[in-house]
C-alpha cells in the first residue's frame, strides 16, 4: 500500500492541531507520513529590509519548541518552519513533500472583509492543486466515510 503524504500547517491553536488528530486516525488503516508546517507570515518586503528580524526569529524560535513539545509527547511527523507569505508557503512545501492533501483547521470568516474574500482555509483550498480538507473547531474526528463534492461546472 502507498504512503499518504499528508501536510498540516499549523499555528498550535487547538484547531489547527486537529489536522493531526485527523491524520493520526486516519494512518491506522494506511501507512502516512505526516508533515507539520508552521509559516511565520511575513512579506517580501520585512524579510528583505530587515524589519521586525527580532520578532520573526523569536516566532521561528516559539515553533521549534512546540515542534519539540508535540515530537516530546510521542507524535511522529516531519516539520518545517518558514518565512513568508501563508498560501505560497503551505503551497511550496505541499510540492516540495510531494504532497497527496492537506488537512487544516479553520476557524471560519470572522469580520467584515473575511465575511467578502472568505477565511485563510478557503484561500488555501481555492489555490493548491491537491485536495484540502478543512475541519472546523470542536468537529468530531471521525473516520471518512462519505464525502460530498461540490464543483461549479
Amino acid at each position: 500500500m502507498e504512503t499518504l503524504n499528508v501536510l498540516i500547517p499549523t499555528d498550535f491553536s487547538i484547531v489547527s492541531l486537529q489536522g493531526l488528530q485527523m491524520a493520526k486516525m486516519h494512518a491506522k488503516k494506511m501507512p502516512v507520513q505526516l508533515h507539520l508546517l508552521h509559516v511565520v507570515e511575513a512579506n517580501d518586503q520585512d524579510i528583505s529590509e530587515g524589519i521586525n528580524l527580532t520578532a520573526l526569529k523569536v516566532k521561528e524560535s516559539q515553533a521549534l519548541m512546540n515542534f519539540n513539545s508535540l515530537k516530546e509527547s510521542g507524535e511522529n511527523f516531519q516539520f518545517q518552519s518558514k518565512k513568508g507569505l501563508l498560501i505560497d508557503e503551505i503551497d511550496l512545501s505541499a510540492a516540495e513533500r510531494s504532497a497527496d492533501l492537506v488537512i487544516m483547521g479553520t476557524n471560519g470568516a470572522d469580520g467584515f472583509m473575511e465575511k467578502i474574500s472568505g477565511s485563510k482555509a478557503q484561500h488555501v483550498a481555492r489555490y493548491l492543486t491537491i485536495p484540502v480538507l478543512t475541519l472546523r473547531l470542536h468537529t468530531p474526528i471521525t473516520e471518512l466515510k462519505n464525502l460530498l463534492l461540490v464543483a461549479d461546472f
